[in-house]
Protein backbone atom coordinates (compact mmCIF):
# COMPACT_ATOMS: atom_id res chain seq x y z
CA UNK A 1 0.00 0.00 0.00
CA UNK A 2 1.43 3.14 -1.03
CA UNK A 3 2.41 6.03 2.08
CA UNK A 4 -0.04 8.43 2.71
CA UNK A 5 1.13 12.11 1.59
CA UNK A 6 2.61 14.26 4.35
CA UNK A 7 2.26 17.90 4.17
CA UNK A 8 2.49 21.05 6.79
CA UNK A 9 -0.45 23.04 6.65
CA UNK A 10 0.18 26.51 7.57
CA UNK A 11 -2.86 28.12 10.58
CA UNK A 12 -2.73 31.23 8.37
CA UNK A 13 -4.45 33.35 11.27
CA UNK A 14 -2.75 31.84 14.10
CA UNK A 15 0.60 32.99 11.59
CA UNK A 16 -0.88 36.30 11.54
CA UNK A 17 -1.05 36.95 15.01
CA UNK A 18 2.55 35.64 15.39
CA UNK A 19 4.15 38.24 13.13
CA UNK A 20 1.77 41.00 14.92
CA UNK A 21 3.47 40.23 18.07
CA UNK A 22 6.87 39.43 17.47
CA UNK A 23 9.73 41.81 18.23
CA UNK A 24 11.30 43.08 15.11
CA UNK A 25 12.88 45.86 16.73
CA UNK A 26 16.50 43.51 16.19
CA UNK A 27 16.14 43.78 12.05
CA UNK A 28 16.98 47.67 12.91
CA UNK A 29 20.27 46.81 14.84
CA UNK A 30 22.25 45.13 11.73
CA UNK A 31 24.22 47.28 9.61
CA UNK A 32 24.38 44.94 7.09
CA UNK A 33 21.76 44.87 4.48
CA UNK A 34 22.33 40.77 3.74
CA UNK A 35 22.23 39.80 7.39
CA UNK A 36 18.91 41.80 7.72
CA UNK A 37 17.57 39.84 5.21
CA UNK A 38 18.46 36.69 6.33
CA UNK A 39 17.35 37.47 9.76
CA UNK A 40 14.03 38.43 8.13
CA UNK A 41 13.46 35.39 6.01
CA UNK A 42 14.78 32.65 8.66
CA UNK A 43 12.38 34.71 11.83
CA UNK A 44 9.39 34.64 9.21
CA UNK A 45 9.84 30.64 8.61
CA UNK A 46 10.58 29.83 11.95
CA UNK A 47 7.00 31.68 12.67
CA UNK A 48 5.15 30.13 9.92
CA UNK A 49 6.55 26.71 11.28
CA UNK A 50 5.46 27.16 14.62
CA UNK A 51 2.01 27.91 13.08
CA UNK A 52 1.78 25.09 10.65
CA UNK A 53 0.77 21.40 11.38
CA UNK A 54 1.83 17.91 9.83
CA UNK A 55 -1.57 16.38 8.23
CA UNK A 56 -1.34 13.43 6.43
CA UNK A 57 -3.03 12.98 2.65
CA UNK A 58 -4.32 9.54 1.59
CA UNK A 59 -2.76 8.34 -2.01
CA UNK A 60 -6.79 7.61 -3.05
CA UNK A 61 -7.70 10.47 -2.57
CA UNK A 62 -5.16 12.31 -4.12
CA UNK A 63 -6.11 13.33 -7.80
CA UNK A 64 -3.48 12.64 -10.17
CA UNK A 65 -4.57 14.25 -13.26
CA UNK A 66 -7.22 16.86 -13.89
CA UNK A 67 -9.09 13.94 -16.37
CA UNK A 68 -8.80 11.50 -13.61
CA UNK A 69 -12.03 10.68 -11.62
CA UNK A 70 -12.31 8.13 -9.11
CA UNK A 71 -13.35 5.52 -11.26
CA UNK A 72 -10.42 5.86 -13.30
CA UNK A 73 -8.07 5.93 -10.66
CA UNK A 74 -9.21 2.83 -8.98
CA UNK A 75 -9.75 1.04 -12.34
CA UNK A 76 -5.60 1.96 -13.33
CA UNK A 77 -4.48 0.90 -9.48
CA UNK A 78 -6.69 -2.55 -10.65
CA UNK A 79 -4.96 -2.84 -14.18
CA UNK A 80 -1.51 -2.40 -12.52
CA UNK A 81 -2.11 -5.13 -9.88
CA UNK A 82 -3.44 -7.49 -12.75
CA UNK A 83 -0.18 -6.99 -14.64
CA UNK A 84 1.51 -7.62 -11.11
CA UNK A 85 0.10 -11.15 -10.78
CA UNK A 86 0.30 -11.92 -14.88
CA UNK A 87 3.83 -11.73 -13.74
CA UNK A 88 3.93 -13.85 -11.34
CA UNK A 89 1.85 -16.81 -13.07
CA UNK A 90 3.26 -16.27 -16.77
CA UNK A 91 1.44 -19.49 -17.50
CA UNK A 92 -1.94 -18.71 -16.18
CA UNK A 93 -3.27 -17.81 -19.86
CA UNK A 94 -6.95 -17.04 -18.55
CA UNK A 95 -5.72 -14.21 -16.42
CA UNK A 96 -3.14 -13.18 -19.15
CA UNK A 97 -6.22 -12.76 -21.44
CA UNK A 98 -8.21 -11.37 -18.89
CA UNK A 99 -5.67 -8.44 -18.08
CA UNK A 100 -5.15 -7.81 -21.23
CA UNK A 101 -9.09 -7.01 -22.01
CA UNK A 102 -9.10 -5.27 -18.80
CA UNK A 103 -5.95 -2.95 -20.09
CA UNK A 104 -7.42 -2.00 -23.91
CA UNK A 105 -10.62 -1.30 -22.00
CA UNK A 106 -9.37 0.93 -19.46
CA UNK A 107 -6.67 2.75 -22.11
CA UNK A 108 -9.98 3.52 -24.41
CA UNK A 109 -11.87 5.29 -21.04
CA UNK A 110 -8.02 7.02 -20.24
CA UNK A 111 -8.45 8.27 -23.85
CA UNK A 112 -11.73 9.31 -23.96
CA UNK A 113 -11.92 11.24 -20.55
CA UNK A 114 -8.57 13.10 -21.60
CA UNK A 115 -10.25 14.03 -25.19
CA UNK A 116 -14.02 15.32 -22.97
CA UNK A 117 -12.06 16.92 -20.37
CA UNK A 118 -9.32 19.10 -22.66
CA UNK A 119 -12.57 19.81 -25.24
CA UNK A 120 -14.13 21.26 -22.22
CA UNK A 121 -11.17 23.18 -21.21
CA UNK A 122 -10.92 24.92 -24.82
CA UNK A 123 -14.93 25.54 -24.89
CA UNK A 124 -13.98 27.38 -21.31
CA UNK A 125 -10.76 29.45 -22.66
CA UNK A 126 -13.45 31.21 -25.17
CA UNK A 127 -11.05 33.66 -27.31
CA UNK A 128 -8.18 33.37 -24.08
CA UNK A 129 -5.52 32.60 -26.41
CA UNK A 130 -3.08 32.40 -23.38
CA UNK A 131 -5.25 29.51 -21.80
CA UNK A 132 -5.39 27.68 -24.92
CA UNK A 133 -1.54 27.53 -25.84
CA UNK A 134 -1.89 26.18 -21.48
CA UNK A 135 -3.89 23.72 -23.05
CA UNK A 136 -1.85 22.15 -25.89
CA UNK A 137 1.11 22.55 -23.47
CA UNK A 138 -0.73 20.22 -21.28
CA UNK A 139 -1.57 17.72 -23.77
CA UNK A 140 1.95 18.14 -25.61
CA UNK A 141 3.20 17.61 -21.32
CA UNK A 142 5.78 21.02 -22.47
CA UNK A 143 4.99 22.60 -19.37
CA UNK A 144 7.51 20.89 -17.28
CA UNK A 145 10.27 23.52 -16.59
CA UNK A 146 13.96 22.83 -14.92
CA UNK A 147 14.44 24.66 -11.70
CA UNK A 148 17.83 22.85 -11.12
CA UNK A 149 20.58 25.46 -9.87
CA UNK A 150 23.27 22.75 -11.15
CA UNK A 151 21.83 22.10 -14.43
CA UNK A 152 21.17 26.38 -14.53
CA UNK A 153 24.66 27.52 -13.74
CA UNK A 154 26.49 24.52 -16.25
CA UNK A 155 24.96 26.69 -18.74
CA UNK A 156 26.66 29.60 -18.23
CA UNK A 157 30.00 31.16 -18.03
CA UNK A 158 30.07 31.07 -14.21
CA UNK A 159 30.18 27.74 -14.01
CA UNK A 160 33.92 27.28 -13.10
CA UNK A 161 33.58 29.51 -9.49
CA UNK A 162 31.00 27.16 -7.98
CA UNK A 163 31.12 23.88 -6.01
CA UNK A 164 27.99 22.40 -4.44
CA UNK A 165 28.40 24.37 -1.27
CA UNK A 166 28.11 27.88 -2.52
CA UNK A 167 26.17 27.03 -5.64
CA UNK A 168 22.80 28.65 -4.14
CA UNK A 169 25.00 31.86 -3.25
CA UNK A 170 27.40 32.42 -6.11
CA UNK A 171 23.82 32.19 -8.67
CA UNK A 172 22.09 34.85 -5.86
CA UNK A 173 25.04 37.07 -6.01
CA UNK A 174 25.38 37.00 -10.00
CA UNK A 175 21.80 38.26 -10.02
CA UNK A 176 22.51 41.02 -7.61
CA UNK A 177 25.69 42.35 -9.20
CA UNK A 178 23.90 42.89 -12.01
CA UNK A 179 20.49 44.35 -10.88
CA UNK A 180 23.25 46.63 -8.59
CA UNK A 181 24.97 47.61 -11.89
CA UNK A 182 22.15 48.17 -13.99
CA UNK A 183 21.64 51.89 -14.03
CA UNK A 184 25.69 53.16 -13.92
CA UNK A 185 26.13 50.13 -16.92
CA UNK A 186 23.43 52.12 -18.91
CA UNK A 187 24.57 55.78 -17.72
CA UNK A 188 28.71 54.49 -19.09
CA UNK A 189 27.18 53.28 -22.70
CA UNK A 190 25.26 55.97 -23.22
CA UNK A 191 28.24 58.51 -22.53
CA UNK A 192 30.57 55.88 -24.99
CA UNK A 193 28.05 56.61 -27.63
CA UNK A 194 28.36 59.75 -30.17
CA UNK A 195 24.86 60.68 -29.92
CA UNK A 196 25.40 61.52 -26.21
CA UNK A 197 25.65 65.25 -25.33
CA UNK A 198 27.15 65.55 -22.02
CA UNK A 199 25.53 69.51 -22.58
CA UNK A 200 22.21 69.00 -23.47
CA UNK A 201 19.87 70.50 -20.95
CA UNK A 202 17.01 67.35 -21.46
CA UNK A 203 19.54 65.32 -19.82
CA UNK A 204 18.15 61.98 -18.07
CA UNK A 205 19.28 61.41 -14.98
CA UNK A 206 19.74 57.68 -14.31
CA UNK A 207 21.50 57.81 -11.30
CA UNK A 208 18.17 58.81 -9.24
CA UNK A 209 14.83 56.54 -8.73
CA UNK A 210 11.87 57.06 -6.92
CA UNK A 211 11.04 55.27 -3.62
CA UNK A 212 9.23 52.34 -3.85
CA UNK A 213 6.41 53.26 -2.16
CA UNK A 214 3.92 50.65 0.72
CA UNK A 215 1.08 50.66 -1.94
CA UNK A 216 3.33 49.61 -4.95
CA UNK A 217 4.46 46.61 -2.35
CA UNK A 218 1.59 45.36 -1.86
CA UNK A 219 0.06 45.63 -5.39
CA UNK A 220 2.87 43.77 -6.59
CA UNK A 221 2.47 41.01 -3.41
CA UNK A 222 -1.64 41.02 -5.02
CA UNK A 223 -0.40 40.01 -8.33
CA UNK A 224 1.74 36.74 -7.71
CA UNK A 225 0.11 33.88 -8.73
CA UNK A 226 -1.31 31.71 -6.18
CA UNK A 227 -0.47 28.53 -5.77
CA UNK A 228 3.45 28.68 -6.72
CA UNK A 229 6.72 27.46 -5.54
CA UNK A 230 8.47 29.57 -3.16
CA UNK A 231 12.19 30.29 -4.19
CA UNK A 232 14.93 29.96 -2.21
CA UNK A 233 14.09 31.89 0.83
CA UNK A 234 11.06 29.44 1.15
CA UNK A 235 8.43 32.04 1.41
CA UNK A 236 5.77 31.81 -0.94
CA UNK A 237 3.32 34.49 -2.62
CA UNK A 238 0.45 32.62 -0.83
CA UNK A 239 2.57 33.36 2.49
CA UNK A 240 2.85 37.05 1.52
CA UNK A 241 -0.68 37.37 0.66
CA UNK A 242 -1.80 36.54 4.06
CA UNK A 243 0.55 38.71 5.75
CA UNK A 244 0.37 41.87 4.23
Amino acid sequence: MPKPLKILKTDNQKLSNSIINHNWSEILEFTDVNKATQYFISTLNNLKNQASAEISISSKTKKLKPWATTAIINSIRRRDRLHLQVKKHPLNLNLKDYYVKFRNTITKIIKNAKILYYKAEFIKSGNNTKLKWQNINNILAKNKKSNNLKELLNNCKYKNEYTNENLEYILAEKFNKYFINVATDLVTSLKNTTNFDNNSQNKVYFNKFDLITHTEIFEAISKLKNGSSPGLDKISADLLKNIV
